[in-house]
C-alpha cells in the first residue's frame, strides 16, 4: 500500500468514528421519538469504519 492510501484510510477511520461519537451523544440527549436515529447513524459509522479497516479499497476517495 502506498503511504498516500494508509493517509486516506486513517482520515477515513477518524471522520467515521468521529461522527460516531457526535451522534451517540447526541442520541444519549434526544427525545425517545428522535434518540434512535441518532443510535442508527452511530453504528453506521461505526460499520463503515469496519469496513474500512476490513476492505481499504471500498472507499477510494475520501468523503469529506
Amino acid at each position: 500500500k502506498s503511504k498516500r492510501s494508509r493517509s486516506a484510510i486513517v482520515r477515513n477511520l477518524k471522520l467515521y468514528i468521529r461522527q460516531a461519537s457526535e451522534f451517540y451523544e447526541a442520541a444519549q440527549i434526544a427525545k425517545a421519538n428522535t434518540a434512535p436515529l441518532f443510535y442508527y447513524y452511530s453504528f453506521l459509522n461505526l460499520a463503515k469504519s469496519l469496513c474500512e479497516i476490513m476492505h481499504p479499497k471500498f472507499h477510494r476517495e475520501a468523503e469529506c
